[in-house]
């Protein structure tokens, strides 16, 4: 949500005006549901005729439930998130066509961060997929073959642009989707230059690498990216060596441990900390005397075999990690041979 905020003060102060002043904030909707394992909350800016509306969809919060939304995306899609955020999108594009009587509805731009920039591109491609399969009903009524690629007409042309700031990707499936294909070249993805989350999953979007102050893991808080006097990211040229090496391993654990077994790994760790009682994981980590015992308790409560799934699980993050170290020092040698 800052980050999606911020966007909003550096196009607004490109105009020789008031700048913030200026800008009009609404549409606030919220959702945290432990039943159904979501945590969503979405925003719209108002930017002026110049630059039309901003759609800002929060990222992760401090709530154990956010964060098992996150895990779950990483074995499931949509999470209930990803389907809330099509809805908020295709509710603003309806409620602003021809706003106030405008010759021309304004033009919508969709972002976030973390999780937020995930739901950004999700809910761009459905809309985006409604158009596609109204398009070929109209086709099919007409006696036409439907068309197999290149731009799609409909409501999904007034989203001009979609930021994700260092969200994960999609399936592979989705990223060669129409739809996907259809709204690319709107994606503008950035991410830190030692990014994790951001290239987790597919994207095929070459990303914009940003210097940030803070290290490792640590850069994924928006805070921490460097901006300069013009208002600007300061860019870097590429991701770092660490990262490059923990994205690797993370796809290689990927290929190691089957989408059922993540799957069961991620409820069973979730019910484990949830046994604390704390909603929140702050509160978790304050409270740890008597968070930790609880979920000592619940951890050896579980039975053998999921024990032994979760211990098969981290232990496919080593060796992922010793595979990608092998084949790199085997490239190395290849290329001074």
């Amino acid at each position: 949500m800052i980050i999606g905020f911020r966007c909003c003060v550096r196009f607004a102060n490109r105009r020789d005006s008031a700048g913030c002043a200026e800008l009009r904030v609404g549409e606030y909707a919220e959702r945290l549901d432990e039943g159904e394992q979501q945590q969503f909350a979405a925003m719209t800016f108002d930017l002026g005729a110049d630059f039309g509306l901003y759609v800002a969809f929060r990222g992760t919060d401090g709530t154990l439930v956010g964060w098992k939304e996150d895990f779950n995306m990483a074995v499931r899609c949509p999470v209930p998130s990803q389907e809330s955020a099509y809805r908020y999108a295709d509710s603003i594009l309806d409620r602003t066509e021809r706003f106030l009587s405008a010759k021309k509805s304004p033009d919508i731009m969709i972002g976030g961060h973390s999780k937020g920039g995930n739901m950004a591109v999700y809910a761009a491609m459905q809309i985006t997929q409604s158009d596609i399969e109204a398009t070929n009903e109209r086709a099919q009524r007409l006696g036409l073959l439907p068309a197999l690629g290149g731009s799609v007409p409909g409501r999904n042309c007034r989203i001009s642009r979609i930021f994700s700031h260092d969200g994960p990707g999609m399936s592979q499936v989705m990223v060669h989707s129409r739809a996907y294909q259809a709204i690319a070249a709107r994606i503008d993805k950035t991410v830190p230059e030692s990014s994790i989350i951001g290239m987790l999953l597919q994207s095929q979007i070459k990303p914009t690498f940003v210097k940030a102050d803070a290290i490792s893991i640590l850069q994924h808080m928006g805070s921490s990216w460097q901006v300069t006097q013009s208002g600007e990211f300061e860019q870097a040229s590429e991701l770092t060596g660490g990262a490059q090496l923990i994205g690797k391993t993370i796809d290689g654990w990927f290929d190691r441990v089957s989408q059922e077994q993540r799957e069961r790994a991620i409820n069973q760790i979730y019910d484990i900390f949830a046994a604390a009682g704390y909603g929140n994981i702050a509160d978790l980590v304050a409270h740890w005397t008597d968070s930790l015992p609880k979920i000592v308790a619940a951890a050896r409560g579980t039975d053998v075999q999921t024990r032994e799934l979760i211990k098969d699980v981290f232990k496919a993050i080593p060796a992922s990690a010793a595979k990608v170290a092998v084949g790199e020092l085997r490239n190395d040698k290849e290329g001074d041979a």
